[in-house]
């Protein structure tokens, strides 16, 4: 079972990916903003972090950056409702492994959690 950390501040999406996945594999933690992040997979240590772009405080860009710097192993998978080849292209740059446009299913999301652990 992967544990991950989910980053996304609106609290209806924070629960539709956590019911999307919790079945499959261990949410350790849930965060609402970048600081909240990064905090989160210091203390956790999670195999997978499934990152919101647009966030609070400033946006998920930021906090991936710090993530795929500090701990370039750990796999990042984007998820986002806008879409954008410049962003997605800086964030493949920093080694993130999934990138996902909302609305996402299920199948790919737990198809994106397994490609990226495996």
């Amino acid at each position: 079972m992967v544990e991950a950390v989910v980053v996304e501040d609106a609290p209806l999406q924070q629960m539709l990916i956590q019911e999307l996945i919790r079945h499959d594999h261990s949410i350790v933690g849930v965060a609402g903003d970048g600081d909240e992040a990064i905090d989160l997979v210091e203390q956790r240590d999670p195999d997978v972090v499934i990152m919101d772009l647009n966030l609070p405080d400033g946006n998920g860009v930021i906090a991936t950056r710090w993530i795929k710097f500090v701990t370039p192993d750990l796999p990042v998978i984007i998820l986002t409702s806008m879409v954008n080849k410049t962003i997605q292209k800086e964030l493949n740059e920093h080694g993130v492994e999934e990138y996902l446009v909302k609305p996402v299913s299920k199948e790919e999301i737990l198809e994106a959690i397994e490609t990226v652990t495996q």
